[in-house]
């Protein structure tokens, strides 16, 4: 089953779709080349998000990406608190950061 939802406007979906019961199904249905290309766009939005973390956490990106396996669990890297206030405070509104703000200059 896959589930989609507009959030925008609240409409939902729900359908079947076969993807075929494992990769040489999947390859009879699709072809190779189509498995394939998907494969790859996948596992590169994953990579670039692992990237990402890497580079926040001030990591090395050349490090990970040799020992990167695609659909393996990465290992967490922690953001510095620094780094994860500043990403907070860029998604508050006006009114959450002056609140914001006068708590930090009373603590």
């Amino acid at each position: 089953m896959i589930q989609v939802s507009a959030k925008k406007d609240g409409k939902e979906a729900t359908v079947e779709y076969d993807f075929g019961k494992d990769l040489e199904d999947a390859v009879a249905k699709f072809g190779k080349d189509v498995i394939y290309t998907n494969y790859v766009q996948a596992a590169k939005i994953t990579l670039q998000a692992g990237l990402r973390r890497v580079l926040i956490a001030g990591g090395d990106p050349a490090a990970f990406a040799k020992t990167h396996v695609p659909g393996a669990q990465a290992q967490r890297t922690s953001i510095p608190t620094r780094v994860a206030i500043i990403g907070e405070y860029k998604n508050m509104t006006p009114e959450e950061r002056k609140a914001f703000l006068a708590e930090l200059k009373s603590a």
